[in-house]
């Protein structure tokens, strides 16, 4: 039996340091690089042999918010006539919305707008697109967020007291 512990030590010690390794396999998909990178062409290629269009990465974000936030507005467009889910939330809990607002991408604010995107949608910090492009100096995209119906938020308790 005594033999019996140092193979149990060295099986628990390869097992942490083999464990330790070990790294997680990263969900970025080649449809994700096309659209952040606005090849069209891929995008459309990669769409047709039944990529994912809502495959979501690491950090929860699709292809469509990686496009919205590179400012491929043909890229965008494609995505959504291919079933992108216009109001998907990345684990920030940002849409494409609150993505085309804090990079000022008013082009592409109207477009997934016009898609169905809802333009009071709050992310994890409670902050709308309207409230995040006012944050940024996003100008055009406030004045458009206004112009389809964006509330302003109500000022925070603290603020009050």
């Amino acid at each position: 039996m005594k033999s019996a512990k140092p193979l149990c030590l060295f099986t628990t010690l390869t097992l942490l340091v083999l464990g330790c390794r070990e790294r997680p396999t990263p969900t970025t998909t080649d449809l994700h690089q096309a659209a952040e990178s606005g090849d069209v062409r891929q995008v459309r290629s990669l769409l047709a042999n039944g990529a994912s269009v809502n495959a979501p990465d690491e950090n929860g974000d699709t292809p469509l918010q990686r496009a919205v936030f590179a400012g491929h507005k043909d890229v965008v467009e494609l995505l959504m006539a291919s079933g992108a889910e216009i109001n998907t939330r990345n684990r920030y809990g940002r849409t494409p919305l609150h993505v085309a607002a804090l990079r000022g991408h008013a082009d592409i604010a109207e477009a997934l707008i016009a898609g169905g995107a809802d333009v009071d949608a709050v992310n994890n910090r409670g902050q709308s697109p309207l409230r995040t492009a006012s944050s940024f100096g996003r100008a055009e995209v406030v004045k458009l967020l206004v112009a389809h119906g964006a509330r302003e938020e109500p000022e925070s308790r603290e603020s009050k007291e």
